[in-house]
């Protein structure tokens, strides 16, 4: 009998952590920008409040339930009817956050490192290599991968310090002296976008071995997300200054290719090859996402009917997002709020799990 599958801690943070980063971080800096200036390094902050709040909120959910996903959750606490129209949420959700990761990834090494292909073909090989994977090997494979991948990117990542000598502190200043609330508040709800992600976490609890590390694992996500944000927005500001960063597609990628590095000619390219191992491990993490909803009798059954039917979708998706600004529109007007109805979700369960408590007080038998 094949063991159930058991995520060592530092294994989930690695994964949740990893899948979250989809190299799309690179534009980040002259997205928040645009709005808040020279402020635009804090956002993250505000921002983090968003993973804060749910991952509080699902641990009472999660205290209750330790051994079911959002999908059995959903449907136990909220009745099939309900329950079923949250988890297809969740489901387009998931889709959607693949489709912007594949087009992502297909469009930042396309216009990098293999220019000969054209962005299609592009598409295509990620799919394929993700496919491929998922039917070659379980997740256990990935969660080690994982734990390599995050490393490399914190690593190349506090590297960016490299050039800040060139950089001019005042391009940082003043802090919130001239900041509108409106617009801090619109850039720290667009840079959820930065966060999510993390929310597949909800599939992978059931099998989280040390149940008791949940508050260490949300803090440490937490943590890991908000430094990288506000480290690459702050070089970028310090560097370029925020008048700047709105010329730049991938501002990030600016900056790293006047990085002077002895013995390596080309810092960037070594970059977004590094970065590349991260990216496309999360092209199969996609994948087991949808695999790991399945129940778990069903899922050997159903695991290579996922993978024969998702990536004829998740191509078409893809396609037009290869546009960056219709990636950006696509992230604003239909991802944030898909965002906003995950989070509502887990609102409801929350509450709901807080009168079933308070009524088996009341009535213990």
């Amino acid at each position: 009998m094949k063991k159930r599958l058991e995520i060592s801690t530092n294994q989930f943070i690695c994964l949740i952590a990893g899948y979250t980063l989809i190299l799309l971080e690179i534009r980040y800096p002259s997205v928040v920008a645009i709005k808040t200036n020279q402020n635009a390094w804090i956002i993250p902050f505000f921002s983090s409040i968003y993973p804060i709040i749910f991952f509080t909120l699902y641990w009472f959910v999660y205290k209750k339930h330790p051994k079911k996903n959002i999908f059995s959750i959903n449907n136990l606490l909220l009745g099939k009817f309900l329950g079923t129209i949250f988890n297809f949420i969740f489901a387009v959700f998931l889709f959607c956050y693949g489709a912007i990761h594949y087009a992502a990834i297909s469009l930042i090494i396309n216009s990098t490192i293999v220019w000969y292909y054209n962005i299609l073909q592009m598409i295509f090989l990620i799919t394929i290599i993700g496919v491929i994977c998922a039917a070659l090997f379980d997740i256990e494979p990935l969660l080690k991968v994982s734990q390599i991948s995050l490393y490399i990117i914190i690593f190349i990542y506090s590297l960016l310090f490299l050039n800040l000598r060139d950089a001019s502190i005042s391009n940082i200043f003043p802090i919130l002296m001239d900041a509108s609330p409106k617009l801090l508040l619109k850039s720290s709800y667009t840079g959820i976008f930065m966060f999510a992600g993390f929310e597949c976490f909800t599939i992978y609890l059931p099998y989280l071995k040390n149940k008791q590390d949940y508050k260490k694992i949300a803090i440490s996500i937490i943590l890991i997300l908000v430094l990288i944000t506000s480290w690459i927005t702050f070089v970028c500001i310090s560097y370029f200054g925020y008048e700047t960063l709105s010329l730049y597609y991938f501002p990030l990628l600016n900056y790293i290719s006047s990085i002077k590095v002895p013995l390596i000619n080309n810092f960037a390219f070594i970059f977004i090859v590094l970065s590349s191992v991260n990216a496309f491990k999360n092209s199969s993490i996609f994948f087991f996402n949808f695999i790991y909803l399945i129940p778990e009798k069903l899922r050997g059954k159903f695991k290579y009917l996922v993978l024969l039917i998702l990536p004829v979708p998740l191509y078409f998706a893809t396609k037009p997002l290869t546009d960056i600004v219709i990636l950006d529109s696509f992230i604003n007007k239909v991802f944030l709020p898909l965002t906003l109805s995950i989070f509502f979700n887990i609102i409801i369960l929350f509450i709901v799990t807080l009168r079933r408590n308070s009524n088996e007080k009341k009535d213990p038998i």
